[in-house]
């Protein structure tokens, strides 16, 4: 019985040892519709009231709720009267070349994201422009693509998007009326709002080495305990 939990605990380690020294190599998936189960969440609803340029003084963040922290970069005329859930959304409308940003408050590392979004407040009627995403980590992309239009009417609509798989520290969003994926040398107008941003963090180094010296102080202990034995008094 103590070899066999020696040798568990020595497995566990093992497998913990190997997530911490080899990063996965998963793909990450773009998915259509919620299917987060989150350990950070930003609604906005502390953020209070910009306006752009009027009232307010022209402002693009950095804006930290519930863990998540998000920028506009390029970009000064965030808007946040906007409602879609709550007091207040973002509204990242801040002319050309310009993209949101979204990272981990304490700078750690997620295997998924999702937020809810629209492009729909002043893109031209008829004109459905596709959402760019970047996904980095460590400064380096690790994906990047397109998932289409938000919206497909006149009518404003949300929808709900996400990341997941693979590992990153850092999400880049824009929707570009003129097609041009995060290229800072073409015209480009950002048109993205946002709300209801979940993520998902992986546990630091720090605490998957806590772990292993638990598990190897643990299966130390019991090799060290002294065995039992049984004597029969003789008749």
């Amino acid at each position: 019985m103590q070899k066999s939990m020696v040798r568990t605990l020595a497995f566990a380690g093992a497998a913990l040892a190997a997530s911490v020294s080899q990063p996965s190599r998963a793909a990450i998936e773009v998915v259509n519709g919620a299917f987060i189960i989150p350990t950070a969440f930003n609604g906005f609803e502390g953020i209070g009231a910009h306006a752009g340029t009027s009232p307010t003084p022209p402002w693009s963040g950095p804006y930290a709720e519930g863990g998540i922290t998000v920028q506009s970069i390029g970009g000064d005329k965030v808007v946040t009267t906007y409602q879609h859930d709550g007091l207040y959304s973002w509204y990242d409308g801040s002319g050309q070349n310009i993209y949101t940003r979204f990272t981990m408050t304490d700078g750690g590392v997620m295997n998924a994201f999702q937020f809810d979004a629209t492009t729909q407040l002043i893109q031209p009627i008829g004109a459905f422009p596709p959402f760019y995403y970047q996904l980095l980590l460590q400064g380096t992309v690790v994906a990047t693509g397109s998932a289409g239009a938000l919206c497909d009417t006149i009518n404003v609509c949300f929808k709900t998007y996400g990341f997941r798989g693979g590992l990153f520290d850092e999400v880049r969003l824009q929707t570009n009326l003129f097609d041009q994926q995060f290229n800072p040398n073409l015209p480009g107008v950002n048109t993205m709002l946002f709300d209801n941003i979940f993520a998902r963090e992986v546990p630091e180094p720090a605490s998957w080495a806590l772990m292993l010296a638990g598990f190897g102080a643990l299966g130390a202990a019991l090799r060290r305990r002294p065995r039992l034995a049984l004597r029969f008094a003789s008749a």
